[in-house]
């Protein structure tokens, strides 16, 4: 389980029962907050009880819930940048052979490039580490998202939150992977794509496309959008 996953089926605990001001679930939290929640009346809880074989909702119940619920069309199109995130490679001490190389951590060499493109297509931009007040307001935002297109990496985990039958763009970027000889210390850079999300895209029913940046250059990624018609079709909606 990714931290993701672990953020979204903890935040739940079965102290105080709850219903939703937006949604009109009932259910469980940790903390009762009267800015997003009511108490339910007896009715409500029994109501709720006897929908869930006589058990109030909880962890993945309630995360279905939420996810699933519908309030209107998705409507966003959404690029997901990577321009200000933090360094995320490990505190290592690296030799004069293995000096680091920050182009080579880069999972594409003009991130401004990539977002002009897609905004020139009215795309909303979003650096999803400063975005978000709390994991609701995240779910919220994407149930909203009708296509999300990102560079591989944990951004696009969000994508769990959209609704069926909306659209994943993965532009699959190759990462890197460290492996270190404790032994010796020497340490041994590997680097590979993978296709995580097409999973996710899988068991949320959305549609998947994939976009190759194996040379890791925004003109080149460009193109081949340009020369995608399914992609286009997407990107024109």
């Amino acid at each position: 389980m990714n931290k993701l996953e672990k953020k979204l089926f903890g935040f739940i605990n079965e102290d105080d029962i709850v219903k939703n001001k937006k949604t009109g679930n009932v259910y469980m939290v940790k903390t009762f907050d009267p800015a997003k929640h009511d108490k339910p009346t007896p009715d409500e809880v029994e109501k709720t009880k006897a929908a869930n074989g006589g058990k109030i909702p909880t962890s993945e119940n309630i995360y279905n819930a939420v996810v699933g619920f519908v309030e209107k069309k998705p409507t966003k199109k959404v690029y997901i940048s990577r321009k200000y995130m933090e360094s995320s490679y490990p505190d290592i001490e690296l030799t004069e052979a293995s000096t680091r190389n920050t182009d080579r951590h880069k999972r594409i060499d003009n991130e401004e490039e990539i977002e002009n493109f897609f905004k020139s297509y009215n795309f909303e931009i979003l650096y999803p580490e400063n975005s978000f007040d709390s994991l609701e307001q995240q779910i919220d935002y994407f149930k909203d998202v009708k296509t999300l297109v990102g560079l591989t990496g944990a951004g696009l985990t969000n994508s769990v939150f959209m609704q069926p039958e909306t659209n994943l763009v993965e532009i699959a970027s190759p990462i890197i992977f460290y492996n270190r000889i404790y032994s010796t210390s020497i340490v041994d850079f590997s680097e590979a794509q993978h296709f995580f999300y097409s999973k996710i895209a899988f068991e949320r029913k959305l549609f998947y496309y994939t976009v190759n940046n194996i040379e890791k250059k925004s003109n080149i990624v460009i193109e081949r959008i340009k020369h995608n018609k399914g992609i286009l079709d997407l990107l024109n909606e």
